[in-house]
């Protein structure tokens, strides 16, 4: 109320959070081990967004600045069993991800990260780094047990397309590492020589 100067953020717990522009198939992913309250999206050039975290709705929206040529979204979470995992949105139209801020349901600071890349990343490039070892092994037990960082995409961690996310996979992923084992199956996947881009603080 008033002249009331913001509460800052709690910092006792800094929390991660990397959002990817997906280019080649006009979308962002975020990877982040906290479930997200609010997220604040800003683009260089005119996109429509549409929110696209899955059996959510939430509420959302976006604002175009045609002088400028820049367009704001906005996603509120509807619940705080969501949401920090996936694809956020879909677009149609041309513009750059330049700017995210982020806010999850204990007000801790979240420090957020844009890769800009031209497809999705290979299965078993779980931590989106851009090549698949023994980080994507600990990134992946992470998410299964103890509700760490997730995929950046639903297919990401099925490494044997059996449309789960399990230990299984973490063994799959140790065999092909280590043992040799068959390469990581693509279901709705990119290439493993497609490009992962550049990343943005």
């Amino acid at each position: 109320m008033g002249d009331t100067l913001p509460v800052p953020k709690n910092s006792a717990n800094v929390a991660q959070a990397l959002f990817v522009q997906d280019t080649a198939n006009d979308r962002i992913s975020i990877s982040s081990g906290r479930k997200l309250a609010g997220v604040l999206l800003s683009f260089e050039g005119l996109v429509d967004p549409t929110m696209k975290w899955p059996t959510q709705s939430g509420w959302s929206g976006f604002w175009q600045d045609t002088s400028a040529n820049t367009t704001v979204a906005i996603w509120l979470s509807p619940a705080r069993s969501c949401c920090g995992c996936g694809r956020i949105l879909s677009y149609t139209g041309e513009g750059r991800l330049v700017k995210v801020e982020a806010a999850d349901w204990s007000d801790f600071e979240i420090k957020t990260y844009i890769v800009i890349a031209n497809g999705l990343p290979a299965n078993g490039d779980v931590n989106y780094s851009g090549t698949i070892n023994i980080a994507d092994v600990v990134h992946l037990i992470a998410f299964i047990l103890q509700g760490g960082g997730c995929p950046l995409d639903h297919y990401a961690g099925d490494l044997n397309c059996d449309s789960t996310c399990d230990i299984r996979d973490v063994v799959f992923l140790l065999n092909y590492i280590f043992a040799g084992g068959p390469v990581p199956c693509h279901i709705g996947g990119a290439n493993p020589s497609d490009p992962v881009g550049t990343v943005a603080k």
